[in-house]
């Protein structure tokens, strides 16, 4: 007995995909693919963080470690040879550096102060800023007139009053971090007047002056007893609003409150 196939069922049967279902299928891999890139990019992102977040806290094992060598005195802001003229900063301090890395060579086997990428903030490291100075400075409060011939412009261990709550170190765009450039500034590149820098988390905007900044952002903060946090602009601000701003022990580290 034959059987009888409808025909619109034989045409069913050997039509491929309608450009509607196309169209569907393209539209569900490009939501994956870009699902897939925002959960790596967050996952980069987190990395990231955690990983400056210890480097900071190397520095400052590397700044305690110095300042034992040194009765008690950390790591110069900058030092000054005999004529008064600033002769080296922190980053460059070679006591400061081997108690950081180690011995450091370059390829041909020689001493050399570059710092390797992986001490540095890896934010910054992504866009290509591969110097300690454009990744992390020093806070500078109280140490800037410090000025004359063979002045080495150092806190002191013996006088930080609140090591848990006095900055030692953050995010920057510069070698040091003052006072008046803690908040507003650029997220990435080289300065000259001492930003803090917010760039980690936060969304991507362009500023007045055509530079890149985080809206709503952190900068990564390292204190005098090791520890290291995240700190946002509203954070530092509230320091400002409750305890006192430059006189409060965040920023001076005699002070303690």
């Amino acid at each position: 007995m034959r059987s009888c196939t409808h025909p619109s069922a034989a045409r069913r049967k050997h039509t491929g995909f309608t450009l509607i279902e196309l169209l569907v299928v393209i539209l569900i891999i490009a939501v994956l693919a870009v699902l897939s890139f925002l959960g790596y990019s967050r996952y980069r992102d987190m990395a990231d963080k955690t990983r400056s977040i210890n480097n900071l806290r190397q520095i400052m094992m590397a700044n305690a470690s110095y300042a034992a060598d040194h009765s008690g005195r950390y790591v110069p802001l900058y030092a000054t040879d005999e004529e008064g003229s600033r002769t080296g900063f922190w980053f460059q301090d070679a006591d400061f550096i081997r108690q950081l890395v180690g011995n450091v060579t370059n390829a041909a086997g020689n001493p050399t102060r570059q710092i390797p990428v992986d001490y540095l903030d890896q934010k910054a490291v992504r866009r290509g800023h591969t110097h300690l100075a454009m990744s992390f400075g020093m806070n500078d409060t109280g140490l800037m007139a410090r000025t004359g011939p063979n002045v080495r412009a150092s806190q002191y261990s013996q006088r930080i009053a609140n090591p848990s709550g006095s900055m030692a170190f953050a995010t920057a765009t510069d070698y040091r971090i003052t006072y008046n450039n803690r908040i507003g500034g650029r997220a990435f590149g080289r300065t000259t007047n001492g930003s803090m820098a917010y760039r980690h988390g936060g969304q991507e905007d362009t500023n007045e002056q055509g530079h890149t900044i985080m809206r709503g952002g952190a900068a990564l903060v390292a204190f005098y007893d090791g520890s290291a946090r995240e700190m946002t602009e509203a954070d530092i601000r509230e320091i400002d609003n409750t305890r006192g701003g430059r006189s409060s022990s965040f920023w001076d580290p005699t002070q303690n409150r």
